[in-house]
């Protein structure tokens, strides 16, 4: 977490849902054990492991809430605007209509992510309104409805997301005939590409577009992740709570009975993950689309 980051925010919501929030004197804070706000020094801070999600640095009439990627770079809500920029300076039709849905579908995605990890804070703030004894012990199983709607909206959308980017990448490096009928089978098909890219594109087919397929198909259309497994408020470093809220680790299985949950994957986690890689693959796309004269491809 650097030090511009807490210089400037207000609010960060880190992963396990925990929120540590800046008071007026700069001094920042974070629920304790007891649900009471508790000063965090430097051994606290670094002991609690925080992993910035979503950082805020609005005011508390203004909010200015931003995603922070799974990896290094800017903020996630910020790259959208950069790629529209770089398709402005095409001055080109055809790229600004096969691009429109790839960026709307981006926008979902971080209305999803920010909804996922937000959905985090409101199951805790709700276990914390529970007596001395359950906040005192070490792991506390409950429901976590919202947080698993979150989680199928967003490996749905990050599935559109790639399978909306086949039309700006066929269109800049397809052959004659229609557009492919998904992202795996138009980085098959366009065997022009960029060296660069195809190693981008052969790496998303399984992060994140496998990973995400594979959760959107089971939930889909054959059994719902939260009827099968369950959230839990646990104590992190001694210091205040975090939520694991529980996907399998196999949705492949697409059978409640043969899930298994043995790496205790997190949604928010994992969407995260899914969310970061996703939106630098649209951004590696988009950078192909700039880099070659815009006459190259096929018409859509």
């Amino acid at each position: 977490m650097s030090s511009t980051m807490l210089q400037s925010a207000r609010t960060i919501l880190c992963a396990h849902g925990i929120l540590i929030t800046k008071r007026t004197d700069g001094v920042w804070t974070v629920p304790g054990l007891n649900g009471s706000a508790l000063a965090l020094d430097s051994v606290t801070f670094n002991a609690l492991g925080l992993q910035p999600v979503l950082v805020d640095y609005g005011t508390a009439a203004v909010p200015l809430p931003l995603l922070v990627p799974s990896v290094t770079g800017k903020h996630l809500d910020v790259q959208p605007s950069d790629m529209r920029q770089q398709i402005y300076r095409l001055h080109s039709g055809p790229y600004f209509t096969s691009t429109r849905g790839v960026f709307f579908l981006v926008s979902s995605s971080l209305y999803h992510l920010k909804q996922l990890a937000w959905s985090y804070t409101n199951v805790l703030d709700s276990f914390r309104l529970g007596p001395p004894e359950i906040l005192e012990a070490p792991r506390v199983v409950m429901a976590a409805d919202e947080a698993h709607f979150e989680f199928e909206a967003l490996v749905s959308e990050i599935v559109r997301l790639l399978d909306m980017t086949r039309y700006p990448l066929w269109r800049r490096y397809g052959t004659a005939g229609s557009v492919p009928t998904s992202f795996g089978r138009t980085c098959a098909r366009c065997t022009n590409l960029p060296q660069w890219l195809r190693s981008t594109l052969d790496h998303a087919l399984t992060d994140p577009y496998a990973t995400a397929k594979a959760y959107r198909d089971c939930l889909h259309h054959y059994v719902d992740v939260s009827s099968s497994s369950h959230a839990y408020a646990h104590h992190v470093a001694g210091v205040t709570h975090g939520l694991i809220v529980r996907v399998p680790d196999n949705p492949e299985a697409r059978s409640a009975a043969r899930f298994t949950f043995e790496r205790d994957l997190d949604a928010l986690r994992l969407a995260w993950g899914l969310v970061s890689n996703a939106v630098a693959v649209v951004a590696h796309i988009i950078a192909g689309l700039t880099a070659m004269p815009i006459e190259s491809g096929p018409a859509s």
